[in-house]
Protein backbone atom coordinates (compact mmCIF):
# COMPACT_ATOMS: atom_id res chain seq x y z
CA UNK A 1 0.00 0.00 0.00
CA UNK A 2 3.04 2.28 0.84
CA UNK A 3 4.15 2.43 -3.05
CA UNK A 4 1.00 2.33 -4.24
CA UNK A 5 0.81 5.83 -2.05
CA UNK A 6 4.14 7.01 -2.95
CA UNK A 7 3.60 6.17 -6.42
CA UNK A 8 0.70 8.00 -6.77
CA UNK A 9 2.47 10.88 -5.64
CA UNK A 10 5.08 10.75 -7.52
CA UNK A 11 2.75 10.96 -10.72
CA UNK A 12 2.29 14.47 -9.55
CA UNK A 13 5.93 15.37 -9.15
CA UNK A 14 7.48 13.35 -12.04
CA UNK A 15 6.52 12.67 -15.33
CA UNK A 16 8.29 10.51 -18.65
CA UNK A 17 10.93 8.65 -18.03
CA UNK A 18 11.38 9.85 -14.30
CA UNK A 19 7.67 8.65 -13.26
CA UNK A 20 8.47 5.28 -15.40
CA UNK A 21 11.75 5.06 -13.61
CA UNK A 22 10.10 5.65 -9.60
CA UNK A 23 6.81 3.35 -10.38
CA UNK A 24 9.12 0.13 -11.38
CA UNK A 25 11.54 0.95 -8.52
CA UNK A 26 8.40 1.55 -5.65
CA UNK A 27 6.79 -2.07 -7.57
CA UNK A 28 10.08 -4.01 -7.59
CA UNK A 29 11.07 -2.91 -4.04
CA UNK A 30 7.26 -4.08 -3.06
CA UNK A 31 7.92 -7.60 -4.70
CA UNK A 32 11.09 -8.18 -3.13
CA UNK A 33 9.80 -7.24 0.34
CA UNK A 34 7.05 -9.53 0.23
CA UNK A 35 9.32 -11.88 -1.35
CA UNK A 36 11.36 -11.77 1.71
CA UNK A 37 8.50 -11.77 4.12
CA UNK A 38 6.83 -14.95 2.71
CA UNK A 39 10.44 -16.65 2.78
CA UNK A 40 10.92 -16.14 6.91
CA UNK A 41 6.90 -16.21 7.42
CA UNK A 42 7.35 -20.03 5.15
CA UNK A 43 10.70 -20.67 7.53
CA UNK A 44 8.91 -20.24 11.08
CA UNK A 45 5.72 -21.94 10.17
CA UNK A 46 4.91 -24.66 12.28
CA UNK A 47 3.70 -27.20 9.64
CA UNK A 48 6.95 -26.18 7.29
CA UNK A 49 8.08 -29.97 7.25
CA UNK A 50 4.78 -31.61 6.90
CA UNK A 51 2.96 -29.00 4.87
CA UNK A 52 -0.89 -29.11 4.59
CA UNK A 53 -2.07 -32.14 2.92
CA UNK A 54 -3.47 -29.25 0.04
CA UNK A 55 -3.77 -30.22 -3.59
CA UNK A 56 -3.55 -27.32 -5.81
Amino acid sequence: MAAGALGLAGAFIFDGLLLAVQLTAWVGLAAIISVIYSYFAWRSAQDREHGTNLTV
